[in-house]
């Protein structure tokens, strides 16, 4: 049997020597699990559908269990979640959280409109990329029935997260909240997920081991600068001294 799809590529696990395993999350057909061939030839037509972030339409021939994408057109690669690190880092958690919330079978149609909205925003514009994760999370909780008020959570991010999650996608962009609130705004919520869901997000993790090493890197760095780093260096810390003589 075939058909088509249309949904977002949230993971691509290496299969054979050509091929790939495609997790896609779609509308009408939620979860659809699938495999792909010949694709790491430089000349394949399917390589740009086969990696996450890939949105589009795919042909699959089922036959069984079984399901083989048989050509597909890519309309949207997210190209600039790719070429930055922050905004890479931030679509990998909506495209897990969409995948550890979606089954086969099962209308995720809400579901992926919110991150398609979500990594679109964070794609095109300069904003915060945490503030559409945040975003997304919060639409996630209306969509599985979670309700962030049943927790001890401090009467101003509440209140930070009652409003994101009235907002729709238009206005969301427009959200300024301090870089270092986002983070701790994010791990409320990721402890809510895994209080609730029973889900662990490992991109969030990645996340959070990215940022201390570029804490630690910064830390470096500025320590560097307090050290004299060569002999000019420390004739010029001389003469200081000897001048306040």
């Amino acid at each position: 049997m075939q058909t088509n799809i249309k949904g977002l590529c949230v993971k691509a696990n290496d299969y054979g020597e050509t091929g790939k395993i495609l997790t896609i999350i779609s509308f009408g057909s939620g979860k659809v699990v699938c495999s792909i061939s010949g694709i790491k030839s430089p000349k394949s037509k399917l390589k740009m559908s086969a990696m996450p972030l890939a949105y589009g339409e795919y042909t699959i021939y089922s036959k069984g269990k079984m399901n083989k994408v048989i050509s597909a057109l890519t309309e949207e690669n997210f190209f600039n979640c790719w070429n930055d690190f922050e905004k890479y880092s931030a679509s990998q958690i909506i495209l897990e959280l969409l995948d550890k919330v979606s089954y086969d079978g099962q209308n995720v149609d809400r579901e992926l409109r919110f991150a398609l909205s979500a990594i679109s925003l964070m794609n095109y514009t300069s904003t915060e990329p945490l503030i559409f994760v945040i975003w997304f999370i919060l639409k996630i909780f209306t969509c599985v029935g979670i309700d962030f008020s049943d927790y001890e959570i401090n009467k101003k991010t509440k209140g930070l997260f009652e409003a994101m999650q009235d907002m729709d996608a238009a206005t969301i962009d427009a959200v300024d909240i301090p870089k270092e609130n986002l983070g701790n705004m994010l791990n409320i919520l990721s402890m809510i997920i895994n209080n609730a869901l029973d889900i662990k997000l490992v991109s969030f993790g990645s996340l959070n081991k990215a940022k201390a090493f570029e804490m630690q890197i910064a830390r470096e760095m500025l320590k560097n600068k307090n050290v004299p780093t060569n002999e000019s260096d420390e004739l010029s810390d001389e003469n200081k001294d000897i001048d306040k003589d």
